[in-house]
């Protein structure tokens, strides 16, 4: 079961990279040749100063979308596609509202910053992956730290969602997504079941009770 829901985050994550990667390389081409041709720059480092910041904005967009996917399996385990949609997209911007929240709740001076910092354990920091804030202050550093957080943050919610899954029992309708049902629900409803035929499965007569005469 635990496999079901690594692949299914694996694959759409594995998906978003190869797109995102092909049309970084394709776009980093399109700005090399416009800066080779166009304003007869030497080739190695045009293309160097292309690829670098590209990619590395790049990079952070693939750990927003591994978070988003994570978040996106987890609710698809419980919620139909409509619900798991409208909590996904709510995620999202409270995600990358979290700065305005924390500065609308801090106040003066002494405000709750503790309650404030509870925002970002139960929603992710999608604004410290926004490319356009943290382009003049971004380093090496910057991006392990975002790749730790992403990591660990996946990591909790992959494993919340594969605790929810095996307690659950999927069959899966054609097209139209899984309709999980509670597994202890149907174990319990097969225990009075196998109570109930025990004779008739093992080719047995009941026995009739006991009845004493005084």
């Amino acid at each position: 079961r635990r496999a079901i829901i690594l692949g299914k985050f694996f694959g759409l994550l594995g998906a978003a990279f190869a797109a995102f990667m092909i049309l970084g390389l394709l776009l980093t081409l399109i700005l090399w040749a416009k800066d080779v041709l166009g304003y007869y720059a030497e080739a190695i480092p045009s293309l160097c100063q292309q690829a670098y910041p590209l990619f590395s904005q790049l990079s952070l967009v693939i750990l927003q979308i591994a978070i988003f996917c994570s978040i996106a399996i987890a609710g698809s385990v419980y919620m139909p596609v409509v619900s798991n949609l409208s909590f996904c997209m709510f995620l999202y911007i409270a995600g990358n509202l979290g700065g305005f929240f924390q500065e609308l709740l801090r106040g003066g001076e002494g405000g709750f910053l503790w309650y404030v910092s509870v925002f970002y354990v139960f929603f992710p920091n999608f604004e410290g992956f926004c490319a356009i804030r943290v382009s003049e202050n971004f380093s090496g550093v910057y991006l392990a730290l975002l790749a730790l957080y992403a990591a660990l943050y996946t990591t909790l919610v992959l494993a919340v969602a594969c605790e929810i899954f095996n307690r659950k029992e999927c069959r899966y309708q054609g097209g139209l997504g899984t309709v999980c049902r509670v597994r202890e629900r149907r174990h319990r409803r097969g225990r009075r079941y196998r109570a109930k035929n025990a004779n008739k499965s093992t080719g047995r007569m009941p026995v009739p009770p006991r009845v004493e005469y005084g």
